[in-house]
């Protein structure tokens, strides 16, 4: 099953963060996206009674193709997907040096 043909080369780069999870009778599947200058993170669901797949949705965008969707579920079935990013660079810091030195 073809998820994406736009898949980030960082896709499912990270093996800290689960990308699949199952519950009950769902496959849920997550994976980053690179699309038209920008990072998307999407998701799709499989009904493993219908066999079916679910369109797919768009969680969010990723601030570089560091982002990469993580997948949970507790024991009740509530699931958190969650976007994890690398924060913007930061500037380096200003160092001002005066004639007497530092």
């Amino acid at each position: 099953m073809l998820l994406s043909r736009h898949g980030s080369g960082r896709a499912s780069a990270y093996v800290e963060a689960n990308k699949i999870v199952t519950f009950q009778y769902k496959t849920h599947v997550a994976w980053l996206d690179s699309v038209a200058d920008k990072f998307c993170v999407r998701i799709r669901t499989l009904g493993r009674r219908s066999n079916r797949w679910s369109p797919t949705y768009t969680i969010g965008e990723a601030y570089d193709n560091h982002g990469e969707p993580a997948l949970t579920v507790d024991s009740r079935g509530f699931s958190a997907p969650r976007l994890l990013s690398a924060p913007p660079p930061a500037p380096p810091p200003k160092i001002e040096v005066s004639e007497r030195g530092l």
